[in-house]
């Protein structure tokens, strides 16, 4: 069937992909008309909406193009097409030709809309109209517009005050508003304190809390209140979205890998790092699953880097390293753009080794420095050879080779100080050129400026150094007779990251250091709460931090 469809969007469609995405149906069903088959169209529909609702647009605008295959002048199939050409929390404003496309689809759903469509239908239409009105209106305006309108709708006493997919739509309309306006989700947001929630925010909060009275196994709801919950203090107030993190879990939603993924979000900021690791063990899967039928993934990389990261935090060396490894195998397979991308991600294995002690694993790899040809990296000056010559650097000095490890914090500096570096790496390239100054120079200032800035970061997840300077930082000081301040690094090492066995194990060192201010039970239990939590390692716990 030839439709107008092929005319706008040009891509070759695949029909026959149905990887499995659920039961949850968008507005129970959408209004069809023959001669389309009504199943099949709805089938459509209902796994591009998932699609997206799993931030995966490419694959949800192939599914909602199959859809208009079957029903070229489907309204709800030509909205689907506009609101995947829109933007979302990850990439809160589209390119010119995203949104050129996303007005021309909103255009064709208002003109085929009649009078056999659901109200919803009709009131959806018209508000994504004032979503996607040209392409001259600044976006954040016509946002604006949009959420003005999906407020209107929802708001007491109107026809949708209790629609469940309305109500989300209207959550994620004030969360994208916040994004696109530059702003986080909580004022001041860092890794371990935020201020008060923006009103938008608040607004979204409080209708994604109606919707899971209505609709509990809503998945937009649930990975929306996921991310309006994560950026609050770790292991108290972010404990506000485990039971969203829980049913999304539960939901296996093992065709999205993104949508397996987001409870890692959550569970990383309460300490539950195996779940973290075992639901992005299934988002990896579910991207391989994408590449081997040449469909696309949504942040292959980042799921495994995610799960890397809780592996390190977990103990467990040999699944960190080996999933830390398979980003660099995502890069080359052309995935640049990733989060993160092939800059910060290909020496992320580095630090995995380093995590764990491994300083031959870090010298012998011969793909660290330079990195390879063909991933788009400014030679001699960009971050994945900062990060490399760090990681030589301190394995170099660990070994006793000195005049190395100098050598590489030279290369370090000057990458650093180069003209075209990129600034989005500045505050972890500063991390690294004070970690390995304090290392050589025995300087436990540098490696407090080191956790200063670690600790100012804004809220992000994963964290772009999966190195705790605080452990470090703590170690260094137990090294000189600094116990009160060693305990208060350790400390602040598990507020950020609550219940993980390398800050408890540094807490049980500085407290069996000062036996006047703690006795020995109290030095017992700490000990055997560090053991507990390392009960999955397959190493032997004997520090804190391997990089001091």
């Amino acid at each position: 069937m030839t439709s107008l469809t092929t005319n706008i969007y040009n891509a070759t469609l695949d029909c026959s992909f149905a990887p499995y995405l659920g039961s949850y149906s968008f507005f129970s069903s959408i209004t069809t008309h023959p001669p389309g088959p009504p199943n099949l169209i709805n089938a459509f529909f209902q796994q591009g909406i998932t699609h997206a609702f799993g931030f995966n647009q490419p694959e949800a605008l192939n599914s909602f193009a199959c859809c208009l295959e079957q029903d070229e002048t489907n309204a709800m199939c030509h909205w689907g097409m506009s609101y995947g050409f829109g933007p979302f929390l990850n990439k809160p404003k589209s390119s010119d030709q995203d949104l050129s496309l996303a007005v021309q689809y909103s255009r064709l759903a208002e003109s085929y809309l009649d009078d056999s469509y659901k109200p919803e239908e009709i009131a959806l239409v018209k508000a994504t109209r004032l979503r996607f009105p040209n392409t001259q209106t600044p976006q954040s305006e016509a946002s604006k517009n949009y959420r003005d309108a999906m407020k209107a709708l929802v708001t007491k006493n109107t026809p949708f005050s209790n629609h469940a997919d309305m109500l989300t739509l209207y959550a994620e309309s004030e969360m994208d508003l916040s994004m696109s306006l530059g702003l986080d989700y909580y004022k001041n947001s860092k890794q371990t304190t935020h201020g008060d929630a923006t009103e938008s925010t608040a607004n979204a909060l409080k209708a994604l809390h109606k919707v899971m009275l209505i609709a509990p196994d809503h998945t937009m709801a649930l990975h929306l209140f996921i991310h309006a919950t994560e950026p609050l203090t770790p292991g108290t107030d972010a404990a506000q979205g485990e039971q969203s993190a829980d049913l999304l879990k539960d939901l296996n939603l093992y065709g999205s890998g993104h949508l397996e993924h987001m409870p890692g979000h959550l569970f990383l900021r309460v300490g539950r790092y195996n779940d973290v690791i075992q639901n992005n063990i299934l988002a990896s899967t579910a991207d391989d699953l994408y590449d081997l039928n040449g469909h696309i993934p949504y942040g292959p990389a980042h799921n495994v880097y995610f799960l890397s990261v809780a592996a390190q935090l977990d103990g467990q060396s040999q699944v960190a390293i080996t999933y830390a490894d398979k980003m660099r195998d995502i890069y080359e397979t052309g995935h640049f753009d990733d989060g993160p991308g092939a800059e910060e991600g290909w020496n992320a294995l580095l630090l995995a080794y380093l995590r764990f002690g491994m300083y031959d694993k870090v010298l012998s790899d011969v793909l660290s420095l330079p990195p390879p040809a063909g991933l788009g990296l400014l030679e001699g000056c960009n971050y994945a050879e900062l990060l490399g010559n760090f990681a030589r650097g301190v394995a170099n000095f660990k070994t006793g080779k000195l005049e190395e490890a100098s050598s590489n914090l030279k290369d370090l500096e000057s990458i650093f100080s180069c003209a075209d570096f990129n600034s989005r790496y500045h505050d972890r390239s500063v991390v690294a050129k004070y970690t390995l100054e304090s290392l050589i120079e025995g300087d436990v200032t540098k490696l407090k400026a080191a956790a200063d800035e670690q600790n100012s970061w804004t809220y992000n997840s994963p964290p772009h150094w999966s190195l705790s300077s605080n452990t470090c930082l703590g170690e260094m000081y137990m090294e000189t007779t600094q116990f009160e301040s060693a305990l208060a690094s350790f400390r602040a090492d598990l507020t950020e990251y609550p219940n993980n066995p390398w800050g408890l194990y540094g807490l049980y060192e500085a407290m069996a250091a000062m036996p006047e201010t703690y006795d020995e039970e109290e030095v017992a239990e700490a000990l055997a709460a560090a053991e507990k939590a390392w009960e999955r390692s397959d190493q032997v716990l004997k520090t804190s931090c391997y990089t001091v």
